[in-house]
């Protein structure tokens, strides 16, 4: 979890991270949400996009507002 404390931008309650489950069945190791620059082209063996970095996602505990924050690599 972040040191960060976060606070809603609607309402300024408090917000705790959350983690969003994939239904793509990945390993729990595997899972988590990255994301990568528009212009990125799919690597040539792989297939996948090159990673810019990771998502977190964070839950308002007033009034339910989920926000994603992303944090480069």
């Amino acid at each position: 979890m972040s040191d960060i404390q976060r606070k809603c931008l609607d309402c300024g309650g408090p917000m705790s991270e959350i983690r969003i489950i994939d239904k793509q069945g990945a390993m729990p190791e595997e899972a988590g949400l990255e994301y990568s620059a528009t212009d990125a082209e799919r690597g040539f063996w792989s297939g996948a996009y090159p990673k810019a970095g990771k998502i977190s996602t964070y839950l308002c505990q007033n009034c339910g507002a989920v926000r994603l924050f992303g944090k480069k690599a």
